[in-house]
């Protein structure tokens, strides 16, 4: 019998093994019962439905994110920067902005403690393929247009944290999705480390600290929408981050 598959419609002929029975498309290998089924003849193509683009809500971010995540050169980091700030970063800067709540978190896994502005969400970066091996763990969370983040990740020896910040640094100083506007040293208790501020096309301005411990990198950043965080709760979020272990 010729039939139209209800799945891809195509015009194809099968042949159930009984009246009524399973055929498969040799089109879209899709499995469907002949039962009820009209010949092609008779029946006019069943209608293909085309999915609807994503791009709203916090989705929609992704791509106009882009030019902050390949910012920070090296594989773990530009997977880590695109799973958390494609994902979690609100694309449209608009509605009210209401006061967040400031509270101390501190993780045992990551070995660290800083002030969140709500309870931050836990993430594993993975990488692409059937490894799936985890290149960073990350902790988010977003108020008030801002996106706020602190994420670590392990190295094995092929790379130092110490590279990945210089090649940071040198990406940035070259214009790769932003331009480096200021660069100081810091602490974090007994830690020191690299701030860096870049003004990111649409995101005003970014700020990214990098801090070493052991084989661990520790990377904590803010970055916001339309005309960028307000610096004095960036500053609270930056200036909070500590290192337990």
């Amino acid at each position: 019998m010729v039939v139209f598959c209800p799945s891809c419609g195509s015009r194809i002929s099968v042949e159930p093994a009984s009246p009524g029975g399973d055929v498969t498309c040799p089109r879209c290998q899709s499995k469907f019962a002949t039962a009820g089924l009209k010949p092609a003849d008779n029946a006019p193509p069943p209608r293909r439905f085309k999915p609807k683009k994503s791009g709203g809500g916090k989705l929609g971010g992704v791509l106009i994110a882009l030019g902050v995540l390949i910012l920070l050169g090296g594989g773990a980091a530009a997977l880590y920067f695109t799973g958390v700030f494609g994902l979690h970063t609100n694309a449209t800067g608009t509605g009210t902005a209401s006061q967040p709540t400031w509270q101390d978190y501190t993780s045992t896994e990551g070995r660290f403690s800083v002030l969140f502005p709500g309870t931050p969400t836990r993430e594993l970066v993975r990488a692409p393929g059937r490894s799936g091996k985890v290149l960073a763990t990350t902790f988010t969370a977003e108020a008030a247009g801002t996106t706020y983040s602190v994420a670590f990740e392990d190295f094995d020896g092929k790379q130092t944290p110490e590279q990945v910040i210089d090649q940071s640094r040198a990406d940035l100083s070259a214009g790769k999705g932003g331009k480096l506007v200021k660069e100081k040293d810091v602490t974090a208790g007994d830690h020191k480390g690299k701030e860096f501020v870049a003004d990111v096309p649409n995101r005003g301005k970014t700020y990214m600290r990098f801090f070493v411990a052991g084989n661990r990198l520790y990377k904590v950043m803010a970055v916001g929408t339309g005309k960028g965080p307000g610096e004095r709760d960036v500053m609270k979020f930056m200036d909070s981050f500590r290192i337990t272990g």
